[in-house]
């Protein structure tokens, strides 16, 4: 579906469910709706956005950080592989 059909059907939906109802109903009908539509374009609330994002933040700095400790024990690795040989052949 669509973009174009998805807010037209939306919208038929939300109109549909508002001639029927009045009063309070209208909200929990219309949360109702907003709910499924968000579920079928599988898009997620702002506060759930929001905490993924700091989790790929948080998993980014560590990866960072890995990657600098690896880049140490290499060079650590390197330095005493040229000592070792350096002694060996003096």
């Amino acid at each position: 579906m669509d973009r174009n059909n998805f807010i037209a059907n939306l919208q038929n939906q939300i109109t549909q469910a508002f001639s029927e109802l009045t009063g309070s109903d209208k909200h929990n009908v219309l949360h109702s709706v907003l709910h499924q539509a968000m579920a079928q374009w599988e898009l997620v609330s702002r506060e759930e956005f929001e905490i993924h994002q700091q989790v790929l933040m948080r998993s980014r700095e560590k990866i960072e950080a890995l990657e600098k400790r690896v880049q140490v024990l290499e060079a650590n690795q390197h330095n005493n592989h040229n000592s070792s040989t350096s002694q060996t052949t003096t």
